[in-house]
């Protein structure tokens, strides 16, 4: 080490101008080096430390316990077989990992499954309204424009009974029939944001010439205080529930289901 000390002392005192620039040119390259190694050692250091407060965090999040169950306070979903099932997606924290499980959907589920461009749509299709009235009309009116009637069939062309598609599947299918049209107003209306309390996808029937039909129509209170029906088949002026001589709520789910009262009686509904 002190030999090497000599020597490069012995450099240093040579009167050689070329040389001792190459030295200082050295010098200065070495410090940069050493200024980029400092500077690059900073990052790594923040980077591993980043690194290990996610791995941190996550191990917390492992830890979680998520507990699956199917909510049985809300509706008896056996009696209502006609609503669809749905592959749901959950974290097993037994297993470790990501499960699937066929859940049957109760109507308080079924209107609050949208996408954002359902969301934009529907809050767009509003934004001129001021009042709920307004809305309710507005939405039914948006709907009917968007979506063609067509009944329910089998493979064969058959009527196959009720086949309530979801809001989502009518929304982007563009067909549906009385209740799938109706279960799409229910969930632009909860979209938008409208009262629970105020908006009712009503099932019962409907009074014919020749008899009487099975049907699903929208029920909403206006701002007067009454409830009037918002036929989502057609566009025809909203008309008052009571004393109606078309119009009847009887049948499944109490007659009536949203995203947040059903299940209960009518009266604690209304």
């Amino acid at each position: 080490m002190n030999l090497l000390k000599s020597i490069w002392q012995r450099i240093l005192a040579l009167d050689n101008q070329p040389l001792n620039d190459r030295i200082s040119e050295l010098e200065a390259l070495l410090d940069t080096e050493i200024d980029n190694y400092n500077f690059m050692k900073e990052q790594y250091e923040s980077m591993h430390k980043t690194k290990n407060e996610l791995l941190e965090e996550l191990e917390t999040y492992k830890k979680v316990e998520v507990p699956f169950t199917i909510p049985t306070d809300i509706i008896d979903t056996s009696k209502q077989p006609y609503l669809p099932s749905t592959l749901i997606y959950y974290y097993d924290p037994k297993l470790k990992k990501v499960q699937t499980k066929s859940v049957q959907v109760t109507p308080s589920k079924y209107y609050r499954m949208w996408t954002d461009e359902m969301y934009m749509f529907f809050r767009n299709a509003i934004k001129t309204c001021n009042t709920f009235d307004e809305k309710v009309v507005k939405l039914r009116n948006t709907i009917k424009s968007m979506v063609d009637y067509k009944s329910d069939l089998s493979q064969n062309g058959l009527n196959s009974g009720e086949n309530w598609r979801f809001p989502i599947e009518t929304f982007y299918g563009k067909i549906g029939d009385c209740e799938d049209t109706t279960s799409l107003w229910v969930t632009a209306c909860h979209i938008c944001g409208l009262p629970a309390d105020r908006v009712f996808n009503a099932t019962g029937e409907y009074k014919l010439a020749n008899g009487m039909i099975g049907h699903s129509f929208g029920l909403a209170k206006m701002d007067s205080g009454d409830w009037y029906v918002i036929e989502t088949t057609s566009t025809i002026p909203k008309q008052k529930l009571l004393g109606s001589k078309e119009y009847f709520i009887r049948g499944f789910l109490n007659g009536l289901s949203n995203w947040e009262m059903s299940g209960k009686a009518k009266k604690e509904q209304f």
